[in-house]
């Protein structure tokens, strides 16, 4: 076992730990898609190349040319659900951990303004977060427990604005202030069947981390609809870079070491701080889009987008480049009435390797569901299933690295409406 070979037998933090570091550390590292509206989260995000609604602020602001009439629209991740399980070798089984969000709101108002359309958005994500605690079988620890417990909440206020410069080109760009705050603590408790070396009877480590993030996102897009082409093809092209503007919190150590000789127990505390810094790296997307109507009730898209990190210096940056790929196909079952249905998927090169990292894993989804409209307001629901598989390895204290395997699964229900101005 990993524990006999430090210098007090004693793993430095075990994996649920390392998780919830590099979890909440790196979760914006897979840049976020908030699935702006019902539509957008039913075509599994597809959005590029086929931003015909509010989305468009988001996914490129060059397709709000082309929303139809002024709107106020609000969705809202109602209930997502996440189960990770992770295997190590130091957990001698596997540490599952359930992941919960509630009421994730985005609100988009588009106006015309200017010979184009301009949206403010705004995206005041609730809670999302776990907790476990969970008792496991140590060699030589007559009792073990390890607990994890964390929230992460993310704010988005922006604007984007979008217009026609030629009969077949619309072009379009967004600027977006981002907030995150992270809370999260972590803990390994072991009392031992035997005394340990200089009397040492428990031990008890705890992380705590706690940040808080600003950073600013821009955003440009381009939408091409040849002339004469076959099927209403469409053309669309996406960019975004964002950085962090300023960074506060700190990352705190305790460890609570138990001494005794059988008949007491004294326990010695000591702390440990790291204060957060700002990053100076950018996260940079670019994304192309294809849409097409080969028959009046069906639309088809297809999307691509590669997300990259230009400027990572720090041990817990990466600069792996990830790969996202959409399908969606959207059908006018009634006039009022249309059903859509997604397939995604997106991996990285690190999801097999270096730090634990969550937020790379590889993984693929499906999404369906409709909108039903009205003169005045639509409203829609939609349901995506989405499976996480990846795997690492990470350093304790002195120790070889050790080899994690993580797998999951993700479901959430989206819902929303909009009222036409």
């Amino acid at each position: 076992m990993a524990m006999q070979r430090s210098p007090l037998g004693l793993t430095s933090i075990l994996s649920c730990i390392l998780f919830l570091v590099s979890f909440s550390a790196h979760a914006e590292r897979r840049p976020q898609k908030f699935l702006a509206s019902t539509r957008n989260a039913a075509l599994g995000g597809t959005c590029i190349g086929m931003p015909d609604d509010a989305a468009a602020s988001w996914c490129n602001p060059a397709g709000l040319s082309r929303v139809p009439r002024d709107e106020l629209s609000v969705s809202s991740t109602g209930v997502s659900h996440a189960h990770l399980r992770i295997d190590s070798p130091l957990l001698g089984n596997s540490l599952d951990a359930d992941m919960n969000q509630a009421f994730t709101a985005s609100a988009i108002s588009v106006e015309e303004l200017l010979g184009g359309h301009v949206a403010i958005v705004m995206v005041t994500p609730g809670e999302q977060g776990f907790r476990f605690v969970r008792d496991i079988e140590s060699a030589g620890a007559a009792e073990r427990r390890i607990r994890g417990d964390r929230t992460d909440s993310i704010l988005y206020v922006g604007g984007a604005y979008g217009r026609s410069v030629a009969e077949n080109l619309d072009l379009g760009m967004g600027l977006y202030y981002t907030y995150r705050s992270v809370r999260s603590v972590g803990s390994d408790y072991q009392r031992f069947a035997n005394a340990r070396p200089e009397g040492l009877v428990a031990l008890e480590r705890t992380l705590f981390d706690s940040r808080e993030i600003h950073g600013a996102q821009v955003a440009a897009g381009l939408l091409f609809k040849p002339r004469e082409a076959p099927w209403e093809l469409r053309f669309g092209l996406y960019a975004r870079a964002s950085t962090e503007l300023a960074a506060s919190g700190s990352r705190d150590i305790e460890e609570l070491r138990g001494v005794g000789d059988g008949s007491q127990t004294l326990y010695q505390r000591t702390f440990t701080t790291q204060s957060a810094r700002r990053s100076d790296a950018v996260d940079t997307s670019v994304g192309a889009g294809l849409s097409a109507r080969p028959e009046r009730r069906w639309t088809v898209g297809i999307d691509g987008t590669l997300h990259s990190t230009f400027g990572a210096s720090r041990p817990d940056e990466s600069a792996e480049p990830i790969a996202d790929l959409s399908i969606g196909a959207e059908y006018l079952a009634l006039d009022a009435l249309p059903l859509m249905a997604g397939l995604f998927s997106s991996w990285s090169d690190e999801a097999s390797g270096g730090e634990f990292r969550p937020d790379l894993w590889d993984r693929v989804g499906l999404s369906f569901g409709g909108v039903a409209l009205n003169a005045r307001s639509s409203f829609g629901c939609a349901l995506r299933f989405v499976w996480l598989e990846g795997e690492g390895a990470a350093a304790m204290g002195e120790e070889a690295p050790q080899r994690y395997r993580g797998s999951g699964y993700e479901v959430s229900l989206i819902f929303g409406g909009s009222y036409y101005l």
